[in-house]
């Protein structure tokens, strides 16, 4: 999309409502190409969620700020459980896409997806998040199959002096932060913040899940509160070097809703589940350096490390993980036709397991306990001019070596054309894989209803896509984003039928058998196709109000290469639990004497899993604002159309479906 980044807030009108066409076409995104460059130059499906997209929506996570774009299907599952995902492939273990924050990975080696529970930043540091859909394999690397989300974070150097926030409401019991900015001499700038919220818990379960889950009027009781503290420093050494340098720490508690089995009743051969709001405890901190050089020749050379500590004491299982990276990347002219980016990238992961008892018929086991994993990775970009400001071709590739399935190859093709400064057409060509994870291949799951064991032997889930679109801006006041993509699926794993389940020993008498059990593990079932279409329009209808108009259609065939009945069911969940159709349109509208009133509406068709289907969804938040010289006072209202509504489903986890209901909070921000 051709979007509207680097905007300030100040003490006059909205600055994004004042911008002339040039600045709007001289957006830049740094994530597809791993370098600057315009979005309007940029050969693929990019979308630019800007500081001020986030303030005026009134969002108060990542995910819920992320509903905005094209192409992303983003559900709640609890008060803490997400799933957010691209182009389908919906699960709370979202693991086709790949989450970065300033280029640091957040996708977990264990689960293959994104802790969303512990993704916790000051909203007001963020610069923007830019949300590229389809493959990023090339210079990414695996798992950035259906698309790469970079969450962007401002510079120190514009983040000087004091902010603060404090808020409450209803669901939003209260939050709070304090962030500070100064200089040490002219070359040095640094911020450092602290914050702090607590949730209330989601609606009670409501009648159209209480059938699935056996049990009536039970309460979500998914509280939630979290701690966090963060600094960053930005060092212009000299006119050739900058250094940065970040760092977070948090701890949170949740609570998870979620089934366990009683012994007394599966004596009794009934397998219903009981609800129990687990307590989980996570801790964890990051810190994430960066240097960069600029060479002669329009050269430039960026070395970077980061290290993550993550622990979690869930109500199954204790994980406590320690991530390494490193990666160097050096980019130059060969000619002034061609240009060269390279890199070579080393990650390792240590993590340790613990497994929790909760019954004698209910629980996890993790073998082997402790896990060392290395990832070696290199890669290579050619930008081409064809036609100097008409015809660019793009080649990339990357070759990674993990511990699981070996050496992995992704390569990518990108054409694009540019027949003048303020549209552009073009198409891609990719090959991207996702690897299985730590839990896929070391875990086994006993309950009295399921057996999963683990599966050793599984191998890459594979993805070939074409992908065309087309970018225009018409006017001062008009600007659309097209595409069209066709995925083309090998190998994605699904569950199946391994028979009847292992008897169970009790204490008080011998094994017992369980006809009903179902024994299942994952294989390399499904192949199929996901096709589908993705727009997006800027329209400033006056000079103080704008649309933001996002729309995606999506259709998915997958077939199972095996015949019993818990395959077909891993074909339903593939194709059923993503909507064909979703909308979304914010009006963002500036009112005299400096209220700004903002409109946020959202549709998502029905959507259907094994034994349950959804209604569709449609939802409404308003944002009123109004600044008083350095402060500004705001209202919000979330899920306004209904008093409560489910967004999704998760059959395998054990999580419960809460309903997310309607709310309201105030906010009050200071800048001094």
């Amino acid at each position: 999309m051709i979007s509207f980044t680097g905007i300030t807030r100040g003490n006059d009108t909205d600055q994004l409502l004042d911008m002339n066409l040039e600045q709007l076409v001289a957006s830049e995104v740094t994530s597809v190409s791993r370098k600057s460059q315009s979005i309007l130059a940029a050969p693929a499906a990019v979308y630019s969620i800007t500081q001020e997209d986030i303030r005026r929506s009134g969002a108060r996570s990542i995910p819920d700020i992320l509903r905005m774009a094209p192409g992303l299907q983003v559900y709640k599952l609890n008060n803490h459980t997400w799933s957010v995902s691209a182009r389908g492939n919906s699960s709370i273990f979202s693991n086709k896409i790949l989450i970065l924050i300033d280029g640091r990975s957040i996708y977990s080696p264990f689960i293959g997806g994104v802790h969303w529970e512990n993704q916790d930043m000051l909203l007001a540091d963020i610069e923007r998040i830019e949300v590229i859909r389809g493959p990023g394999a090339a210079l990414w690397g695996a798992n950035s199959v259906n698309g790469v989300i970079n969450i962007i974070t401002r510079s120190a150097r514009v983040t000087q002096g004091t902010y603060a926030e404090l808020g409450a409401g209803d669901l939003e019991k209260g939050f709070g932060a304090i962030r500070h900015g100064g200089q040490i001499g002219d070359d040095i700038s640094y911020r450092a913040y602290v914050k702090q919220f607590e949730q209330g818990a989601q609606d009670d379960l409501g009648s159209t899940l209480a059938a699935r889950e056996q049990y009536l009027n039970a309460s979500a009781e998914d509280n939630r509160r979290m701690k966090q503290a963060g600094f960053r420093v930005d060092w212009d050494k000299g006119a050739l070097d900058t250094f940065m340098f970040k760092g977070d720490i948090y701890r949170g508690e949740t609570y998870v809703p979620a089934t366990a089995f009683d012994s007394g009743i599966v004596n009794s051969f009934i397998t219903l589940p009981v609800f129990h709001p687990f307590d989980t405890r996570q801790f964890g901190g990051n810190t994430h350096w960066r240097w960069t050089r600029t060479l002669e020749g329009n050269s430039e050379a960026v070395l970077q490390f980061w290290y993550d500590r993550y622990e979690a004491d869930s109500y199954v299982l204790d994980e406590d993980r320690n991530s390494w990276d490193v990666d160097f990347q050096y980019s130059f002219d060969l000619s002034s036709a061609t240009s060269i980016i390279w890199g070579l990238g080393y990650r390792y992961v240590d993590d340790d397991f613990q497994s929790h008892y909760i019954s004698e018929y209910d629980s996890m086991v993790v073998t082997p306990n402790h896990w060392n994993t290395e990832l070696y990775s290199a890669y290579i970009q050619g930008e081409f001019t064809l036609v100097p400001a008409k015809w660019h071709l793009t080649l990339s590739g990357r070759i990674e070596h993990n511990d699981i399935t070996g050496y992995e190859l992704q390569p990518n093709a990108r054409l694009l054309y540019t027949p003048d400064a303020f549209q552009s057409f073009w198409a891609a060509l990719s090959k991207a894989v996702r690897t299985p994870t730590m839990a896929e291949t070391g875990i086994d799951i006993i309950n009295p209803g399921r057996q999963y064991n683990r599966n050793q032997s599984l191998d890459s889930e594979r993805l070939i896509a074409l992908e065309v679109g087309y970018k225009r801006q018409f006017n001062e006041t008009l600007s659309i984003d097209s595409t069209l993509f066709l995925n083309r699926f090998d190998g994605l794993s699904g569950q199946v039928d391994m028979g009847a389940c292992t008897d169970f020993l009790t204490a008080s008498q011998p094994a017992v058998a369980l006809p009903t059990c179902e024994r299942t593990t994952l294989e390399n079932l499904l192949d199929g196709y996901a096709y589908g279409l993705e727009l997006s329009m800027d329209w400033k209808v006056r000079q103080n109000w704008l649309l933001k108009v996002a729309y995606s259609h999506l259709q998915q065939d997958m077939q199972a290469n095996r015949s019993d009945a818990i395959a077909k069911n891993s074909e339903k969940t593939q194709e059923e639990t993503s909507a064909q159709n979703s909308l979304s349109l914010m009006s963002r509208h500036n009112l005299p004497h400096g209220v700004e009133l903002d409109i946020w509406v959202r549709y998502s068709d029905s959507l259907s899993a094994p034994d349950i289907s959804l209604p569709s969804l449609t939802t409404m938040d308003v944002r009123i604002a109004k600044r008083f010289g350095n402060m500004e006072l705001s209202i919000t209202g979330q899920n306004l159309l209904d008093s409560s509504q489910p967004e999704f489903v998760d059959v395998l986890s054990g999580q419960i479906t809460t309903e997310v209901p309607r709310s309201i909070y105030g906010k009050i921000s200071w800048d001094f």
